[in-house]
């Protein structure tokens, strides 16, 4: 499980530290404070070998056209749009300290040579002697850990379209999965179409599934009755596995706040805006 988060130079992060994750930690703020973009960091850095990568943050968004170049499809992913700056993601993995860096290169020139066709789609693929290495956009990304030091990659934009150069890796499988969707909640509506939902108890059912099967859950909300539910439904021996990170943004600098469910107990109780 991922126990501590850090975003340098992504989106809206100049720096974001999160001192501490659970099993189920719920991720709150403001609108347009950066919860969302904090779920895409963290999908970031397991997709770190995939040329996709940066395409399905655009998808996840709604987004389904974007111009092929650089500034369009990579400029916003760097903090105020800044692609001369680093974006470096540091992470606790089961106790393991891990980082991946990514750095804009508009100039890469790969260390292989692919075969090229003579005439595209009429001849066998030929290895023309005259034939030199094409420069390409490039994100080259950095990974580091005790178990996998200094793995390297680069995911490219060129003439032949998206692909990725493995320079030196060792791929560790993890699954992660990306769900959700901004829905409106009209709980009488809802109440007369569905029945009506027991929230804690949905809470309490994701808890008791995230044990069973060792997994982690992340998510974001910016409902107070969201936050509510939960906290009652993750109560008793489950209160341990749940904690709540509210994202805060003032004078461009941006803070999580971390409470565990006792301290979060306290402030529903004292009406503070946790949201």
């Amino acid at each position: 499980m991922i126990s501590k988060f850090s975003i340098k130079g992504f989106k809206g992060f100049d720096q974001l530290d999160i001192p501490s994750l659970s099993r189920i930690t719920l991720v709150g703020g403001r609108n347009n404070v950066g919860k969302t973009s904090v779920l895409e960091a963290l999908f970031m850095f397991h997709d770190r070998f995939n040329p996709e990568m940066i395409l399905r943050q655009f998808a996840w968004r709604g987004v389904g056209t974007i111009p092929f170049n650089p500034e369009s499809m990579w400029m916003p992913v760097f903090y105020n749009y800044e692609m001369g700056k680093k974006i470096e993601i540091d992470a606790v993995v089961n106790s393991n300290d891990e980082k991946m860096t990514l750095k804009y290169n508009p100039s890469y020139t790969p260390a292989t040579i692919p075969a090229n066709n003579t005439r595209p789609g009429f001849r066998p693929t030929q290895i023309k002697t005259d034939q030199k290495p094409e420069p390409s956009f490039s994100l080259d990304i950095t990974y580091d850990s005790k178990k996998m030091k200094n793995q390297t990659a680069h995911l490219l934009m060129g003439l032949n379209g998206f692909g990725i150069h493995l320079d030196s890796t060792n791929i560790e499988r993890r699954n992660a999965a990306f769900l959700g969707a901004r829905v409106a909640v009209n709980p009488t509506e809802d109440a007369q179409k569905f029945g009506q939902l027991d929230m804690p108890q949905i809470w309490e059912a994701i808890a008791l599934a995230a044990r069973e099967y060792d997994c982690q859950v992340i998510c974001t909300t910016h409902s107070y009755e969201c936050l509510e539910a939960a906290y009652e439904g993750l109560s008793g021996d489950l209160a341990s596995d749940f904690s709540y990170i509210r994202i805060d943004r003032t004078d461009n600098k941006t803070a999580a706040k971390y409470f565990d469910h006792e301290m979060l107990k306290i402030a529903i109780d004292t009406n503070m805006e946790v949201r």
